[in-house]
């Protein structure tokens, strides 16, 4: 049990001195009202200090991958062209073009064509336009 502690109240939404009652690791339970108390409980008094929910990071890299839904998907292209297809439509209505997950181990067969700046021309060679392939280590970028 820990008593005393603040904790978030999401119906308020506002911080309230709480008691929590942890068992095998999970929160069994919130009171706000310490009339409500059971007898007997081992218990920390964590004398207002504050207990925030969090979660564990397996490595997950939330930040990148928010920025990375943000970018024109090209993991379901299989070829150079349809890439190149799928960057042209979405120029023709985004100011810059920022492309990713290009992989060309997936395109069909006998595809030896490069995505590169000049196929990137072929789209504008005005507009910016950045193509990232899928590892990350490698970018295609129109000036």
């Amino acid at each position: 049990m820990l008593k005393n502690a603040h904790c978030v109240d999401f119906a308020a939404r506002k911080l309230r001195l709480c008691t929590l009652f942890i068992e095998r690791d999970k929160i069994k339970a919130k009171l706000l009202h310490y009339g409500q108390l059971p007898k007997g409980i081992p218990h920390i008094n964590l004398q207002g200090r504050y207990v925030i929910p969090g979660f564990t990071d397996a490595h997950s890299h939330l930040i990148s991958r928010g920025i990375e839904m943000q970018r024109l998907d090209l993991s379901s292209c299989r070829s150079l062209d349809e890439c190149l297809q799928k960057i042209g439509a979405y120029a023709k209505t985004n100011a810059l073009v920022f492309a990713s997950n290009w992989d060309e181990n997936y395109w069909r067969h006998n595809e030896m064509k490069r995505l590169n700046r000049k196929t990137l021309d072929k789209i504008s060679e005005k507009k910016p336009i950045i193509v990232r392939r899928v590892c990350g280590h490698y970018a295609a970028v129109q000036r």
